[in-house]
Parts: C-alpha cells; structure tokens; sequence
C-alpha cells in the first residue's frame, strides 16, 4: 500500500472534468485497542475516520467499517461485536491464545473485526491479517463515463508531457456519432483537469508519447483505422495539443514504436509492412514482413550499434506464429515459431553477459531465448495477455492475475521446461485483478522512485505496486474464474444430510451425491451418471457429473499430469473450438491430481458449455470425475461436485462375481473322482445376477457354459463340479468324462455372455 494516488486512485470523467476521490473507511475502538500504527497503515490508501462505539449510530452511512477489540472489550465495542458474531464465534475468541479476524457483510456494508482474547493477541491479529482489507475493498479504478459522447477507451499512456513533474493522462476514445462512421477523439488530463482534447478521423488503434524532437517535451503520436480508400491516418501533436503533422498511411494501422527522432508505425490490408517516418512528418522507409504483425520494435537488441526490427505475429500462408528479428534492410537474423500465437515480447540481459534474451509470451507458455535458442520454458494457466520487466522480475497478466516470476529462476532452467503442474513453484507473488487487462503501464506516476502497475480496460482501470502482491500463488485467479462471473466467493458448506453415499465396490471407489439427482449406470463402461432434475419445460439441459474408472493401457504414462497433457493435445486437434482456461495440480482421494476447466461452443450462437475434469491415476487406474454444465448454471452446481470431489475415495475393488476356491486336485486318481474336483464361484454383491451364457474356461480351451435362466444370489455361492449331477442353485455339473482342471499349473477364467474376463484364478507347479 502506498499513498492515495498509487492505491486508492478513483477518477471520474464528469463534464469534462477530472475528479480525485478517496474511498473512507471508519475505525471503530477503545482507548485500550486503538492502533496508530493500522491508522497510520490505512491513511495511505483511504480517508480514514476513527471513532468510538458511542459515535457509531451517528457514522452509518458508510460501506467499510474497522472494529478493534473482542466480545467483551470495553466502552462499547464488545457490545457492537456480539451483534455481528455469533454465539460460536465469540465463545472461541474468549478462549485463551485464540484470536481471529471475522468479515460480515450485512446490507451493503462490511466490518472488520479483529479480535483477541487479550489486548495483545489483538495487536497481533490486526498487524498479521489487516492486509486483508484489501481483498474486500476495489483497489483504485479509473472510471471514465460518456458524458463527452465516449463509447470506450481504445488507448491510452501515462507520461509527464511537459516535464513539470505532474503526470498527464492521455487517452485516446472512441466516440459514437450519428454519421456513418465512428470517430476517435484525445483527452489529456492532469490535476484533476482537463488540459485539452482533439477530435479525429476514426477510431484510434494506437498511441504513445515520445520526444521525438529532443525538445525535452513529449508529442503524442496516434494511428486511426481507415476511413475513405483503405487508407489510414497517423497525427502527432506537441504537449499543448498542436497539431504538428498529419500522414496518412498506406492500410489499417495496428501499432506504435518511437526511437531516436523516428516514428513507426505497422498497417496490414495493403501487404504488411512497418512504415517509418521521421519527427516532421517525412516517410522515410517501408520494410515488408512475411506475415500480418501483431507486435514490433525497433532497438539495438544485440548491441552492435546497429538496429534491428523485431516482430511478432502469423505467417499468412500457413498460419504459422513466429517470433522473427530483421535488420533494418529486411534480412532475417533469426527466428523461433511457436505452437501459439505470440501475445508480448520484451528483451533483457536477463544473466548479466551483455547481450539480450528475449522473453515472450504465448498463450499458455513463458519462453526464454536467445537467437533463436531455447534457453527455458515455462507452462502456465492461460491466458497470458502482457508482460513487463520490473527489477529482476517478469511480471505477467492473466484474465485475472497479476502475477511474478525471478528472472533467474528462468535461467537456472538451462533450456529444460517447467510443466504446468509445477507452475506454482515459479511464481514469486500474485494479485488479483478486476478490471480487464487490456492496457497495463508501469510507471513511477506519483514521483516517490517506485514504479506502479496500472492496468485494466476501456471502462476501468487499476493501480498498484508490487508490495501489494501476496507471496506465491496465494492472489492467483483463475481464468476460469473470471469467465463464470468473477472471483468465486466463498460459498457456505452443503450440510451431510443432503448427500447420500454411492459405493462401487467393482470399479472400486465411494462418493457422496446430491440426494435430489438421480444416478445412471453407463452401459459397457464402468462409469456412473450422476443426474440433475429438469427445472420445468423450458430446461432442456441436465448439468451432471460423471464417474469414470478405467485400467490404463499398456505405455500410458502413470503420471497424472502427462496424461491429462497428452488428453488436452488429442482434444484441441479435434476440436479447434475448445479454449482451456484453467489446467492446475490439486488432489483427489488423497492422490496427486490434475484439474482441467475448459468451454466449448461457439460464443455467437447458443450458451457455451464448460466442463471441470479432476483425475488422479492409482495402481495404473484412472479415476476421472467430469461436471458438465452451461454457463450460465455453473456456479449454482459447482459447489455440488466440489462437495463430491472432495467425499471421493479410493476403496479396494470387489469384484461382484469371482471365482473364489478351486479345489484342482482331490485326493486319489483326479478320473476317478470328478466331483471331487470343482471351482467355487462367488457372488460378493447385492444382487442377483443372471449367468445365462456365462462361461467357465481351462488353459487349453476346454470351458463349461452355464445353463440359461441360471442366476446365482446376492452373497451366494455356486460350484462347478467335473462330473455328473443334478443342476440346482448352489451345484452346477460339466459332465465331463475326464478332468478338467491341470494339477501342474492351469487358469480358471471366468467370462460372461458377452465374453468379457470377469475373473481369473491361476495356480502353478508346488
């Protein structure tokens, strides 16, 4: 947390002003609990107001309160607190050594309250927890709204124009007017007030500030999409919001790079190309690239003194993503294809050696190279949208992270990779994020010489600092999470009694399922189809999970991980459509797990489906629970598979019909004694089952059919005799003349009528 404008930043577009706000929030404590160092703490990001529990009834305007003390804390507060906690809840806290901070959020408000069963473990609590604060309270949005015919934020940069040490806020907008096409316009703000603004041709598709005439004052430089004969236009204006020039460009513009006195720009429509045009206005050179451009630069990137054009984008031919490094004549340097589009890419010396890797981000992946060669890999749950170097840190944007990895430990990778269910070991803090991250900045904006991360969309924008990040994986959201509505909150426990226990002593597992669905065996699989109720006509949909065992096949690989990897490749190829938005390691049955979240369908038309896979691999079994739902549904089940997820357990397979006893070699001659040699056959389940076309087999071929209408009872038992005999329900006779069963060394192999091993008993030679 830093001072108000680097975390608690609220601007408002309003009559063509721009208002700073600070949210409040109100302490309330005794003289006993009162904290100047949590006032102190606070006042860095909010108006903070402390007061007694007297004053309380007067201060019940607000939305955050803070309280400080237990149930019993004098002048008043224990009072205030018994109203807020239950009886549970204040009997722990007057338990010795116990404190706690407890979040009630009560008709649109929310408190605070740290509590201790002394003076002291209160301070503690309060000085170990109070960060959490945070967690409830929005960190700093820039809300802009449409008094000035704004539609939304296109672009933007933050950047002290005029070097006065003020930062200036420069956004470019799109606008929606009545003519057929849409406008652009720049709004540059600082202090709270508009310093002016310009309307242009067309919707702005990039800006940047730069000095490019070494005047010690920036120009803004702005590309807009085509308006009249697939032509584009590129203005630069000085800081006072003079038109310097105008050029149109050959195509629509995408992107911004300023170095030197120089401005480029890249178009695709006409070829794609980067044009590049001096700081008056002079088209100075085109350098072709084979394929459409989604990223550039121009820098010495191996310190020659020379420059280089680096690219990032998709071979038009093929459909091919490549990461690819010109010189300024359009040779190739080098080059590194990727399995996925390229979303950002920076260059640092990341070992210290004098010459620049690059760093780069597809889709789900963090690579390291240098020329071309691989020099570390990092898989990660998708999307990654932005990187940024900060110090000797990456920082990466997610749909809904902030999120850091050390640079070094890159290095230390030495060209291995790092698979995604070790992810959580590379990353040295996160942060969650609300607002979109389609701009990111990282600039010292308040002057205090440590760089803030603003970064959101064209409706909100956040600001923090890296301090704020929590360790580890503790702030990380999944996209999953953003794409259902947002954070998942905390959700209540489903009580027991609305669960009732399934056991499928075959497939060898138990689980609790919601007791108002309905559950369906799957036919010629061992898998079990947990139902829920239609919800009238209009439901056409049953959201279900699914309980699916199976044996792994010969040279599948026992590792979880690399099995759920080589599943999600085999189904993206057959389904260009399926987005993967969560791929994470996690537990089941005790068992290391993998967890997969991904949606399928198309968004133009009809509801998307997502499904969430938890499987975990024991003794060569695969044991996969899969919940199937629309979007729209999702949360309102979830808890329901999390529930049952969370119940499943591994139990030893009982298979229902074994065979249990063989008795292969009765005393005397085996011929002259058939009936003394026999196979016990047992049924270990609950029901009955019909035998009709079942077989019983030798090693060499030889096999008894069990006569039709035949069933052997729950928990019963039947023997197969050699010889002769009257059949009835507890004796069967093969009537054979001679043995059947190898005193040596045999296997009884029981199948059923479809021909499926239902069980094998096998001896060997004493």
């Amino acid at each position: 947390m830093r001072k108000v404008l680097a975390a608690a930043l609220v601007l408002l577009l309003l009559s063509g002003s721009l208002e700073m706000e600070s949210k409040k929030i109100v302490v309330i404590s005794n003289s006993i609990d009162y904290s100047s160092s949590l006032i102190t703490y606070l006042r860095q990001s909010f108006d903070v107001i402390p007061i007694t529990a007297e004053q309380f009834p007067s201060y019940q305007n607000y939305q955050h309160y803070v309280i400080l003390g237990g149930p019993d804390a004098p002048q008043g507060v224990g009072e205030l607190v018994r109203t807020l906690l239950d009886s549970t809840e204040q009997e722990y806290i007057r338990t010795p050594g116990a404190s706690n901070l407890f979040i009630r959020e009560i008709r649109g408000k929310t408190f605070f309250i740290f509590a201790g069963a002394t003076r002291e473990l209160t301070k503690e609590v309060t000085t170990r927890m109070k960060r959490r604060i945070f967690e409830y309270i929005p960190r700093g949005p820039v809300l802009w709204l449409k008094d000035l015919d704004i539609s939304r934020v296109t672009a933007m940069d933050i950047s002290d124009l005029d070097r006065d040490t003020s930062y200036d806020y420069v956004f470019g907008c799109l606008r929606i007017v009545s003519d057929p096409w849409d406008r652009g316009a720049i709004y540059v703000y600082e202090n709270n007030r508009l310093k002016w603004y310009y309307h242009v041709s067309r919707e702005i598709k990039a800006l940047t500030c730069f000095d490019l005439d070494h005047n010690g004052k920036e120009e803004i430089i702005i590309a807009c999409d085509v308006l009249v004969d697939d032509e584009g236009d590129l203005y630069v204006f000085d800081h006072e919001g003079t038109l310097v020039w105008r050029n149109p460009v050959p195509g629509s513009p995408r992107g911004l790079y300023c170095y030197d006195h120089y401005v480029a720009v890249n178009v695709y429509g006409k070829g794609n190309r980067v044009l590049i045009f001096d700081n008056e206005g002079t088209w100075i050179t085109d350098l072709p690239v084979s394929g459409r451009i989604s990223k550039f630069m121009i820098s010495d990137i191996n310190y020659d003194r020379k420059k280089e054009l680096v690219v990032s984008g998709i071979l038009d031919e093929n459909w091919e993503h490549f990461l690819v490094a010109y010189d300024m004549k359009g040779n190739v340097l080098w080059n590194y294809a990727t399995y996925e589009h390229i979303n950002d890419f920076q260059f640092h010396d990341v070992d210290g050696d004098g010459t620049q890797e690059a760093l780069f981000i597809s889709y789900d992946t963090l690579y390291l190279t240098r020329g071309g060669e691989l020099l570390g890999k990092v898989h990660l749950p998708p999307p990654l949208l932005q990187m940024r170097i900060m110090g000797d840190q990456v920082l990466l944007v997610s749909q809904a992270t902030l999120f850091t990895i050390d640079l070094q430990a890159i290095v230390s990778l030495q060209g291995e990779s790092v698979l995604l269910s070790n992810f959580s070991q590379m990353i040295t803090a996160s942060m969650a994020i609300s607002s979109q991250p389609e701009f990111l900045i990282v600039e010292d904006i308040d002057l205090d010489h440590v760089d803030e991360i603003v970064v959101g969309d064209g409706q909100a924008l956040e600001v923090y600092i890296l301090e704020d990040f929590e360790p580890g994986i503790r702030g990380f959201v999944t996209a999953a999470e953003r794409i259902i509505g947002g954070v998942a909150e905390e959700r209540e426990g489903l009580p027991d009694t609305d669960f009732t226990l399934y056991e499928n002593s075959k497939a060898g597992y138990r689980v609790l399922y919601y007791n108002q669905w309905t559950v369906e065996q799957v036919e010629g699989i061992d898998a079990v189809v947990f139902l829920s109720p239609l919800e009238g006509e209009r439901d056409t949909s049953r959201e279900n999970v699914v309980v699916f065992v199976t044996e792994l096949k010969p040279g599948d690989s026992t590792d979880i991980h690399q099995y759920v990897e080589r599943d999600l490749t085999a189904m993206k190829e057959q389904n260009p459509e399926l987005r993967v938005i969560e791929s994470t390691a996690v537990t089941l049955a005790d068992s290391p797990a993998h967890k997969v979240v991904y949606i399928t369908g198309k968004e133009t038309g009809g509801e998307l489906n997502i499904t969430v896979q938890v499987g975990t691999i024991k003794e060569d079994t695969l044991y996969l629970l899969t919940y199937i739902s629309v979007i729209s549904t999702y949360n309102k089940y979830l808890p329901i598979f999390e529930k049952m997820v969370d119940s499943f357990e591994i139990i030893e397979q009982v298979r229902p019909i074994v065979v249990c006893q063989v008795q292969f070699d009765p005393e005397g001659d085996d011929n002259a004694n058939l009936n003394q040699e026999w196979v016990k056959i047992c049924n270990n389940s609950d029901s009955d089952i019909d035998m009709s076309g079942w077989t019983l087999e030798n090693n060499v071929g030889g096999y008894f059919e069990f006569p039709q209408g035949f069933v052997i009872r729950a928990q019963s038992f039947v023997f197969v005799y050699t010889g002769s005999g009257a059949n009835s329900e507890v004796a069967l006779y093969w009537s054979s003349p001679v043995e059947r069963w190898n005193n040596s060394g045999d296997i009884a192999t029981l199948r059923d009528a479809e021909g499926n091993v239902m069980d094998e008993y096998e001896w060997t030679p004493q």
